[in-house]
């Protein structure tokens, strides 16, 4: 419905890196950000999009899709996805927090979720 949502997404996605960074945590947390089309998003085209919208790229810093069913993913993280005849249809713009278990221990979902309300939950997490 919105084809910027992906977009502000991992741009925002990549400021939230930059700012963890900047902090001295890089090392303490990982950044992924699944596709929720992953029949169309193929890794090369994944990696591209990252990359135009400032992604740097590690073993703690990926865009990732699925290579079997999504359902399980998207009933996991309880994801508000949507699919039509041929693709996504429309979604919530979501991030989650994640305890090393995959439970969520913050989630955010709206358009324009603040990069320093992410970071300051993140800093919590790691001091629990």
């Amino acid at each position: 419905m919105n084809p910027e949502k992906c977009s502000l997404t991992i741009g925002k996605l990549a400021q939230l890196q930059r700012l963890i960074r900047a902090e001295g945590l890089r090392d303490r947390v990982n950044l992924a950000a699944f596709t929720y089309d992953p029949a169309f998003d193929t890794p090369d085209r994944l990696h591209a999009y990252g990359h135009a919208r400032g992604m740097a790229y590690d073993g703690r810093n990926k865009l990732i899709r699925t290579c079997g069913p999504f359902a399980p993913v998207q009933q996991h993280f309880e994801l508000g996805v949507g699919f039509g005849s041929a693709t996504v249809n429309r979604h919530r713009i979501e991030l989650l927090v994640l305890h090393r278990s995959l439970r969520i221990r913050n989630r955010f979902v709206r358009l324009q979720w603040r990069e320093a309300d992410v970071l300051a939950r993140l800093k919590a997490a790691l001091r629990a």
